[in-house]
């Protein structure tokens, strides 16, 4: 089961990286956070540069820097297009998501732009589904909202 843990943030950079370092602690990440592959489903929602709309590069810089010198693992950091827009390749370049992942050695992935696999659920009403491949393939996926960071 994920664990989810919630602390104060001071609104800078070194602020926002030992907010980081402590939520990840409370959390046990070392517990949850395994394998060869993992991926960090960031939130790239628009190519606006407002505040509050997408994850925080400083976030996303403090959990690749915790995790690339933990673990020996394959990274990848990504997020898909709204329905109705293709905006996450230019909110990646504007927020700056590429960048720090190609920093800390990760691939950054457009899950819309990749191949898709039906995975049967077995539900009765949702039964088949399409599923970016990558995911299939990774050992661990990560994911954080602004102030939250969930394993």
């Amino acid at each position: 089961m994920s664990k989810v843990a919630f602390v104060k943030i001071k609104h800078e950079k070194k602020g926002v990286h030992k907010a980081v370092w402590r939520a990840m602690k409370l959390a046990n990440w070392k517990k949850y956070v395994k394998g060869n592959k993992i991926f960090l489903k960031i939130n790239g929602i628009s190519d606006q540069l407002v505040p509050g709309q997408c994850t925080s590069p400083w976030v996303l810089e403090a959990v690749l820097e915790i995790l690339t010198k933990n673990l020996n693992s394959e990274f990848y950091v990504g997020d898909a297009n709204l329905a109705a827009a293709k905006q996450l390749n230019r909110a990646a370049r504007i927020w700056g998501f590429k960048k720090i992942a190609k920093k800390y050695g990760a691939e950054f992935v457009n899950l819309s732009e990749e191949p898709l696999v039906k995975v049967d659920f077995g539900g009765k009403i949702l039964r088949l589904m399409e599923v970016p491949k990558i995911l299939l393939d990774v050992d661990c996926i990560v994911t954080y909202q602004l102030q939250r960071l969930i394993v």
